[in-house]
Parts: C-alpha cells; structure tokens; sequence
C-alpha cells in the first residue's frame, strides 16, 4: 500500500503546487476546506480496499482459467472462440475496406468525391444502427472492469469530477488529506512565517516600503516574467503601468510622512 500510494502524493501535491490541480483560484476548491474530519476513512479504505481488489483479481483470472479447462465448459468456449475469429475477421474487411474508401473519397474535413462518401458513410451508419447495442454493452462491461480494478485505488479519480451524482468521494478526501498536512508545511507558508520572524525582529528595519519599490524595478529589469507572481492577474499591468502604480505607492508614502 505504501508502495503505491507515497507516490501517488507527492505527485499530487507537486500538482497542486504547480497549478496543474487548481486550487485557490478554482471554485471547487470550498469543498476541500469542509469536513476534514471524513479523512479518518482513508487509513481504513487504502486497506480493505486493496484487499478486495486483490479477491477481485483473483476471483477473475482463477475463474477465467477453470472455465478455459473445464471440460464441461470446454464446447461453450470452442464456440466462442470461432465467434470471436469470425468478428475479427469482419471486422478488419470493414476497416481494410473504410481506409481505402475514406483515402480516395476524403482529404482531412474535406470530401474529395461527396456522392462516394455520402453513400459509404450511409452504409456505415446502417451497419451500426444494429451494432452499436453490442458496442453499448461493451462499454458497460469495460466501466464495469475498469471500477472493479480501480475500487482500491481511493487516490485516483475514477469517475468524472462534474457528473450530476457524486458517487465517488474517496478521491476528494484523498485531496483534503493531502491539502491538510501540506498547509503546515507548504514552502510559501515556511517563507512567510520567516518573514514575520524576521519582522517582528527587526522591526521598521525589515520590509520597508522603499525596499519593496527596489525589488519591483529589479524584477521588471531583469526578470519581468516573475511580475504575474507579485501583480495580481485582475490588474494586468504592463511594464510603464507598473511603473507608474510604483511611483503612485511612492508618492502616497510621501505625503503620509510629511502628514
């Protein structure tokens, strides 16, 4: 479990911290700040449910094997196979057959002969009018499998995050959990409490108004990619903006020592 899962959080919180998984600025963020005491399931979920996907596996591949050598079952499987060689078989006429007919008849979004293309694509969607039902059922069985492998894996999100139900939500406290222990120990809080350190410390000697103004010119001299992470994004300031807001903050200082 720990094999899996150590991974899997660090590999998230680097997601929150880059902004890969959006966080302050996102409007489902809320939702990870409430009910933290639901985290108190996940020590109890990462174990029963990596056993119950282990049974599941087990009960899959054991049960797959016994039916392919059972001797009662072994007509019923030689049937199927002929089946599946027969469908296989069709099925690559159909696509050897729709290649050749889209490359003469197609280019891109474009058709180059519109009555060769509108009459193979009619008879295509004739063709799946009756197969799209076996193809609906092998969607559910592919959800089916898919959720039964993933019931184990809490910290991966299995469903979509905007479905009207959310029946899922092992991969929200997985979220919260992280989010909770990383808030005390994320680099910009350990920077900011160094700074108030510092601060209460130093007193009026440390982050001065003139300080700030000289870090604001060296960072749009030198290094005017960083300004979105000082700016925030509502402003939009340019560089001769910038400038001015700077010489504006200066000049209110001013007239408030002077007062």
């Amino acid at each position: 479990t720990a094999a899996v899962y150590i991974p899997s959080a660090v590999h998230t919180l680097l997601k929150f911290r880059s902004g890969v998984i959006p966080s302050l600025r996102s409007k489902s963020f809320l939702a990870y700040r409430t009910n933290l005491e639901h985290v108190t399931l996940m020590i109890g979920a990462m174990f029963w449910g990596m056993i119950v996907t282990t049974l599941l596996m087990i009960i899959v591949v054991a049960g797959g094997v016994f039916f392919l050598v059972w001797q009662v079952s072994r007509p019923y499987v030689i049937d199927i196979i002929a089946l599946v060689i027969g469908i296989a078989v069709t099925t690559i006429v159909k696509i050897l057959l729709t290649m050749i007919v889209m490359k003469s008849s197609q280019a891109g979004f474009y058709r180059t002969k519109p009555l060769l293309s509108n009459v193979f694509c009619f008879a295509l969607e004739c063709w799946n009018l009756a197969l799209t039902a076996g193809s609906v059922t092998a969607r559910l069985a592919k959800f089916v499998v898919a959720t039964s492998i993933y019931v184990g894996r809490i910290d991966t999100p299995v469903l979509a995050e905007d479905l009207l139900l959310n029946l899922d939500k092992f991969p929200v406290l997985f979220r919260k959990d992280l989010l909770a222990t990383d808030a005390h120990h994320h680099p910009y809080i350990e920077l900011l409490g160094t700074m108030y350190m510092m601060k209460l410390r130093h007193k009026g000697n440390f982050g001065k108004t003139s300080g700030s103004i000289w870090r604001l010119l060296f960072v749009v001299a030198l290094m005017p990619w960083l300004k979105k992470y000082r700016i925030q994004d509502e402003l939009n300031l340019e560089d001769e903006d910038l400038l001015k807001k700077i010489k504006e903050m200066s000049d209110v200082k001013k007239e408030v020592i002077e007062n």
